[in-house]
């Protein structure tokens, strides 16, 4: 018979290995499996992407390193804001299951034919791959089941907003964008006169016809040249039309911005009466005519040389 000391040593043998096979029983730290949605594709291998809900769409291409929306005319896409989603689509993952089975699709709005938004990407070699976003149950959590998957997880980090499906929710705004610091020339035509700057040797910005006892006021000078070098469309107008429509040929302004690249010319003109506050713009080194808002156009058209000056012995603003 065993001792009552062996039976000790028994029972302890056999509670070790109760506990080492609890500890390593499987799956016991990996928890569930993580899907990876688009899990053979990289950015590169992108080069169209679609978005649809149940009524319209929006499609873009990249053409280089530059996207543009495919319809005609192929208006210029915001390239940053573009690649930001694809690189959220390719590296969206979800560990949490919602359901397995057809039947709740439509409920969840992720059904082939009923569903919040539908993403295309389109590869270099035409495979396309299909996303589809459903309903929300919290503004940080999205329903999302790939095309050829039954299977309805809930992400965090994606949602609907995110996924636009009108143009100019995707077009760059930015239609005239250069760095100031890259300006060696600035010339400008408009009702108060011709104003022409230019640095000089030692880097520092002159004016022509600049009056005696005065000089260029630093902050207005900045705020200027800020606002003729950074221009935002409101909408666009169409591609390879003729000034004369718009009045373009007599502008209001005419601003010319002379970097070491070269230079770029800036026109602008009236939308008409029924549009006060929008005008008509054309750059020389875009096909396409465009309207802006008042706002961003009347630093050009107001500013005159007087403007620009203060007294040297005060600092205070030259008034016209």
């Amino acid at each position: 018979m065993m001792s009552r000391v062996n039976k000790i040593l028994v029972l302890l043998l056999i509670s070790q290995l109760f506990l080492i096979a609890y500890v390593y029983r499987p799956n016991q730290s990996s928890g569930p499996p993580t899907v990876h949605f688009f899990t053979d594709v990289d950015a590169g291998q992108v080069v169209g992407l679609t978005i649809a809900d149940k009524s319209q769409s929006v499609a873009m291409k990249k053409e280089g390193d530059i996207w543009r929306l495919s319809a005609d005319p192929a208006y210029p896409a915001d390239t940053k804001k573009v690649e930001m989603l694809v690189k959220k689509l390719l590296t969206l993952t979800s560990s949490r299951l919602v359901t397995r089975t057809i039947s709740s699709h439509n409920r969840l709005q992720v059904a082939e034919d009923d569903f919040n938004r539908k993403l295309t990407l389109t590869l270099k070699d035409g495979e396309t791959r299909q996303l589809l976003l459903g309903t929300s149950p919290n503004y940080k959590t999205t329903h999302v089941r790939a095309a050829d998957d039954d299977n309805v997880y809930l992400v965090k980090d994606l949602a609907a907003w995110e996924a636009a499906v009108t143009p100019d929710d995707w077009w760059d705004n930015n239609y005239l964008d250069v760095q100031p610091a890259e300006l060696k020339k600035v010339i400008l035509q408009n009702s108060h006169g011709r104003i022409e700057l230019s640095r000089d040797r030692d880097n520092k910005w002159q004016a022509v016809g600049m009056v005696a006892g005065k000089e260029l006021a630093d902050e207005a000078l900045n705020h200027f040249l800020d606002k003729a070098c950074l221009v935002q469309l409101s909408s666009y107008l169409g591609r390879d039309l003729s000034d004369q429509k718009f009045g373009l040929d007599k502008p209001l302004a005419d601003l010319e911005i002379v970097t070491a690249e070269g230079s770029i010319r800036l026109k602008v003109a009236a939308a008409g009466d029924d549009k006060k506050d929008e005008y008509v713009a054309k750059v020389s080194d875009s096909p396409f005519y465009v309207t802006v808002h008042g706002y961003e156009i009347n630093p050009i058209l107001d500013t005159s040389l007087n403007k620009l000056l203060v007294d040297k012995k005060d600092g205070e603003v030259a008034k016209e």
